[in-house]
Parts: C-alpha cells; sequence; structure tokens
C-alpha cells in the first residue's frame, strides 16, 4: 500500500502545472495609484518609476524595485534613480528575499539607452551590491523590448559569474491589423522570450514585466481592447511566473496604449471575468 501511495504522489508531482499556484500576476505603475488599482485589478505586486526608495514603505511587500542607471562613469560605480548603490545596498539588506528587476530597455534609445556592455556593467554592478547584501534576493536581468534577442545575447555573453541570475524579464507590445492578430502576435513574443530563457537555463524564472497593445484605442473597439487584455493574460498565466500590464492610467504618461483604468471592462478582463 505504500508503495502505492508513493507512486501516486509521484505521478502528481511530475505532472502538476509547472505554475501550480499561478504566476505572480502584477501592475507596471507611471503614476503611482496603488491604492485604487489593486482592489480593481487583485494585483499582487507592483512595480512604479515614479517612485523608488519610498515604494517600500507604500507598497510593502508587493513592491517589486527596478534598478536604472544613467551612464556616469566618473564615479568608481554608476550612479542610478537608486541614487547610490550605498542606498541599493541598505534596501535589498532591509528588504530581504525579493525580486530585483535588472534594467528597462536597455536598447531603447528613450529609455535606459546602454551597450550592452554599458548595461552588463551597470546592472551588474548593482546586482553585485543587492546580493552581498542579501544572498536570497533574486535578479532578472533584461527588461528588452522589441524581441530584441540578439541583445540579450551579448549581456549573457559579458555578464559576470559572481553575479548569479534568478531570470530574464522582458516586455510585450504588439500593433495588429485586428485584435486577432494584436493576440497572436503577443503570444508569439512570450513564447519567443518562454523559449529563448529556458534555452539558456531551465530552471530560470520567465517574467514579462510590462505587456500591452500599441495604438489600440485609434484602431479597436472597446470590447476588441477588451478581449485582448483577457486573451494575453490568460497565455501568461500558463507560460510565464510573473507579469504585469502597463499601465493602470495615463494620466501622467498618455501613451497611444490600452490602460486599464480607461474602462471598467479592462479591469475586469485583467481579472481573467
Amino acid at each position: 500500500m505504500k508503495a502505492i501511495f508513493v507512486t501516486i504522489l509521484l505521478f502528481l508531482i511530475l505532472t502538476m502545472p509547472a505554475h501550480a499556484d499561478g504566476p505572480r500576476k502584477g501592475l507596471a505603475l507611471a503614476c503611482g495609484g496603488w491604492d485604487d488599482t489593486q482592489p480593481a485589478t487583485g494585483a499582487t505586486w507592483v512595480m512604479d518609476w515614479g517612485h523608488y526608495t519610498p515604494s517600500f514603505h507604500a507598497y510593502g511587500d508587493a513592491y517589486v524595485p527596478m534598478i536604472r542607471g544613467w551612464t556616469d562613469y566618473s564615479m568608481d560605480y554608476p550612479t542610478t534613480n537608486w541614487d547610490t548603490p550605498i542606498m541599493v545596498y541598505s534596501q535589498a539588506m532591509t528588504w530581504r528575499g525579493r525580486h530585483w528587476l535588472l534594467g528597462n530597455e536597455p536598447n531603447d534609445a528613450s529609455q535606459d539607452n546602454y551597450t550592452p556592455p554599458e548595461a552588463v556593467h551597470v546592472y551588474s554592478s548593482m546586482g553585485r551590491f543587492i546580493t552581498w547584501a542579501d544572498p536570497t534576493s533574486k535578479l532578472l536581468l533584461g527588461g528588452i523590448s522589441y524581441g530584441d534577442t540578439a541583445y540579450m545575447d551579448q549581456m549573457l555573453m559579458l555578464w559576470p559569474t559572481d553575479v548569479p541570475l534568478a531570470g530574464l524579464q522582458w516586455h510585450v507590445y504588439v500593433w495588429g491589423v485586428n485584435v486577432d492578430d494584436a493576440i497572436n502576435k503577443a503570444k508569439a513574443q512570450i513564447d519567443l522570450y518562454v523559449d529563448y530563457t529556458h534555452s539558456h537555463n531551465p530552471d530560470w524564472e520567465v517574467w514579462i514585466t510590462e505587456y500591452g497593445m500599441l495604438l489600440a484605442d485609434s484602431w479597436f473597439t472597446t470590447e476588441d481592447n477588451a478581449r485582448f487584455i483577457r486573451e494575453v493574460t490568460a497565455y501568461l498565466d500558463e507560460r510565464v511566473d510573473g507579469y504585469a500590464f502597463f499601465t493602470w492610467t495615463d494620466d501622467c504618461m498618455p501613451f497611444q496604449s490600452i490602460c486599464l483604468a480607461d474602462d471598467t471592462l479592462y479591469a475586469e478582463a485583467f481579472r481573467g471575468n
């Protein structure tokens, strides 16, 4: 009887989904507003460009910090939006065991705007401070947009072995001639990122730290936009370890993309309703 029980238990373990409890479902906020967004969307984690150190205290355990930087090689270590490496070290020592996002579209001239060697220098320097302060931290490299795996290839080739990575993070944005086309393009990008990440290390986590559909309000109906959110979010639930929709509101960053606060259908679609 005991042997039968062990056999059944092993079968259940080996056949259960990779994300039995589901991935971490989050929001990439450009303008804050967690108190409104969390109840409306059911998100469990948040990243925020508008706040840095204070966000730990405003968001608590839900906050996933992001390391960005400015190319300033006049210092021993490059400056970041966290102000100093000492601040990063202090926060990592205080808030232990959390994921850290290393990079925000370094391959985009309007964002971190680094060459791969510059990106590796900035992100690995800060990653080293984080892991010194907290060996249980989990570093996610990238924030890469436009499916630019060639850029990621160069970063991984240069990445120092003394700064261990827990996984890679990516951005998914698409245009589409119709909503079916947009959904299929988003799924294809997700598949690309998942396959790429696991081909480098099958144990690495895959996070989509931004996703959305560009110019959607100009081209598609509210119902089409909601369908895009619902279907792409459901696909992410099956494929990745964490994801965040960009963004809740366009009040301070008026991009031509879907924002979850634009219509109640959008927040409901993100919740899976």
